[in-house]
């Protein structure tokens, strides 16, 4: 359990999944106070009673807050990592912005970052590899206009840019937010 400082809450990192759960503060007073009650029936001369008083478990909750409080990364730092951890110049290939605002989506989920609005990402897009690979956006990138039919039509992306596929990158998605390895 985390306590995410952008927006405020506690999060829970899901077992099965790489997505956290927001948990409210109630939920959390709840599961302390249980904690606190199953403890006191354990020990019932040696627990001290006015840790069971709610002046008490609100202050353990804030101090819950500062020992596990995390700040997502933020938008514009989120598409620069994408850019960096995940595109490579390739001369032959190319991309389209919608193919890069998907693969953009899952990244920042994963690493339960803040994503960038679409309308954004794609202004912010092309500015943001013209720095990093000196590569303009361009309005020719071919692609078929229904998933079954040979005939092409032009789209917006980048030529000399593709989503990088080899091991290092398999091993990048194996690792949590923070680099630690996922069991």
């Amino acid at each position: 359990m985390r306590f995410d400082l952008n927006t405020k809450t506690f999060r829970q990192q899901m077992p099965t999944e790489r997505t956290t759960m927001a948990i409210s503060t109630a939920q959390v007073m709840n599961v302390l106070t249980q904690c606190l009650v199953d403890m006191a029936a354990k020990s019932p001369h040696d627990f001290p009673a006015h840790e069971l008083e709610p002046p008490r478990i609100k202050a353990l909750i804030e101090s819950v807050k500062r020992v596990t409080a995390y700040c997502r990364t933020d938008a514009g730092q989120g598409l620069l990592d994408h850019i960096q951890r995940r595109l490579c110049q390739k001369p032959s290939q190319s991309i389209t912005v919608a193919e890069l605002y998907q693969d953009y989506s899952l990244f920042v989920e994963r690493r339960d970052m803040v994503a960038m609005p679409r309308a954004k990402f794609c202004r912010e897009l092309p500015r943001a590899i013209l720095e990093i690979f000196t590569i303009p956006r361009v309005n020719n990138v071919l692609r078929p206009v229904e998933a079954k039919t040979t005939q092409l039509t032009a789209r917006r992306g980048f030529h000399g840019l593709a989503l990088k596929t080899d091991g290092a990158d398999a091993r990048d998605e194996a690792d949590g937010a923070d680099g630690a390895k996922n069991s």
